[in-house]
């Protein structure tokens, strides 16, 4: 090419560039979620895969192997630090509302009413139909 750009980031630079100027990009989105989002992706890993050098993934064994105990490491030490903090905040929770003097079926209540926010704030979002 002229400028011997990756396509890739290129596609990325394009897609960055219509978000934040085109004025009617709701329109956009929801056209592309409806009928474009699987051939987008399809194309991606495609253009991807067509650029890859399986030469250099067997020239640095070393730096796969660590990535992939790190990413083991990671997934299991933040779903451990989830629970303990999870169960920090539910200790401490019902430890206030028992030094308020509150029954246990208010403390049910209250702790259910606030697992349900961080359950709306914090879940994941479907994937609109």
């Amino acid at each position: 090419g002229y400028l011997e750009l990756e396509p890739l980031l290129s596609a990325m630079v394009m897609g960055i560039v219509m978000v934040n100027s085109a004025p009617d990009f709701d329109l956009v989105e929801q056209e592309i979620d409806e009928h474009l989002m699987e051939i987008i992706f399809m194309l991606f890993f495609i253009i991807s895969a067509m650029h890859l050098k399986i030469d250099a993934i067997f020239s640095i064994p070393f730096s796969i192997i660590a990535y992939v105990i790190f990413r083991i490491f990671g997934k299991v030490l933040g779903s451990y630090l989830g629970a303990v903090f999870g169960s920090i905040v539910l200790t401490t929770l019902t430890s206030i509302l028992t030094t308020f003097q509150i029954g246990y079926s208010g403390r049910s209540m209250v702790t259910g009413a606030v697992l349900l926010i961080l359950l709306v704030l914090y879940a994941r979002k479907p994937r609109r139909a």
